[in-house]
């Protein structure tokens, strides 16, 4: 390293602390930049009497800012004597005044994270292993049920008895071939969706870096990409649905019912386009019929709340438990009601996807019988 780039170090500054020194600076000088030219303005540093607060201090003074400083009062005397113009006890206060005058402002980010102790880390790592092992259940169960449904679904096609049991036990059958199936597509899925969501992290961070030539360039791919991406997933779409029809109906594994599924859909691409359409015409009309529903049922509990929280009153938590009592179990069960038919639905255009018209018969008079030849008697 150049000698030019050294210091030497203070005889009153230990090792420890210069060893320190170059994060907080570093730091305290990126948030500068980031704000701009200060001279003349207003500038408010949060978490002022920690290291980078007080670097940002002493940078904002010298650039030729108004540093207001937000810290305990006992630190008032060190903050002003490093630039500060004044100091602020309340930062929630403080924030609002500088963020309504376009002031810029300095956050020291740490002054805002939670702290984290033994028990809640263990609390929240208990939750989120609870939610793992919610969504891994009903995963499973989603696998049983749909194997259920299709098999029941084909079964009253065909006008064969089944009950309840039955279903459930061809759900069970084929749980571990649906699970398998669901994975491979999760596979195919899981590239596109990381490469937008890593356009979409480019042009977060280009746009933060304040490069703008990158962050459009970002957005124009990941525009382009989202676009394309608009068929891939109605194809995915497809191969959901047949394939696993095919692997609950046919018997198939999991990589054979995905080649069925792909197979079939450019066999018979016109007549499955014609389903989608179809299911997507349905529920469109149904989804605006069932928000009209329950905006008739939401609208009244949302007026009355409204009312109560403008009044002060307590009765709107009782209110929100009831609201959420009577709608969440309407939206199951309806939810529920137009997964099974578009399930049916589906089960029905897999069996007859490949079914070819009959021929038309046309109308053929009966021509009518010659008269018997005149009997000639002697």
């Amino acid at each position: 390293m150049p000698t030019s780039r050294l210091a030497p170090l203070p005889a009153d500054v230990g090792i420890e602390q210069a060893a320190a020194l170059p994060l907080a600076g570093l730091t305290a000088l990126r948030t500068l930049r980031l704000a701009g030219d200060l001279l003349g303005r207003r500038v408010l540093v949060t978490g002022a009497n920690g290291g980078v607060g007080r670097i940002q201090i002493q940078l904002a003074a010298a650039a030729g800012a108004q540093v207001t400083a937000v810290a305990r009062a006992e630190h008032e005397k060190e903050l002003l004597a490093l630039g500060a113009s004044s100091v602020v006890a309340d930062p929630a206060a403080a924030v609002g005044l500088y963020c309504s005058s376009g002031a810029a402002i300095l956050f020291a980010w740490r002054d805002y994270m939670p702290t984290f102790t033994e028990a809640s880390l263990i609390a929240a790592g208990t939750g989120a292993l609870l939610w793992v092992v919610l969504a891994v259940a009903f995963f499973i169960l989603a696998a049983v049920c749909e194997g259920a449904t299709v098999r029941a679904a084909a079964e009253h096609d065909a006008e064969r008895p089944f009950g309840l049991g039955w279903a459930w036990r061809s759900g069970v059958a084929t749980m571990w071939v649906i699970i398998r199936f669901r994975l491979l597509l999760l596979a195919l899925i899981l590239p596109v969706v990381l490469i937008l969501a890593g356009l979409v992290f480019g042009a977060v961070a280009s746009i933060a870096n304040n490069s703008g030539g990158a962050s459009v360039g970002f957005v124009l791919l990941g525009i382009l990409l989202g676009l394309a991406a608009i068929p891939y997933f109605i194809y995915l779409f497809f191969l959901d649905r047949f394939g696993s029809r095919a692997v609950i109906l046919e018997q198939l594994g999991a990589r054979a019912a995905i080649v069925r599924a792909h197979r079939l859909l450019f066999k018979r691409l016109g007549r499955a386009l014609l389903v989608w359409l179809l299911a997507v015409a349905v529920s469109i009309v149904v989804g605006i019929l069932f928000a009209c529903v329950a905006a008739l049922i939401a609208v009244p509990f949302a007026l009355i709340g409204v009312a109560l929280f403008a009044s002060g009153s307590a009765a709107v938590v009782p209110l929100i438990v009831v609201g959420v009592l009577i709608l969440l179990p309407i939206v199951l069960i309806v939810q529920g009601f137009l997964t099974a038919q578009g399930s049916t639905y589906w089960t029905l255009a897999f069996r007859r996807i490949e079914l070819e018209p009959p021929t038309p018969s046309y109308y053929q008079p009966v021509q009518p019988a010659p008269p018997p030849p005149p009997q000639v008697t002697s």
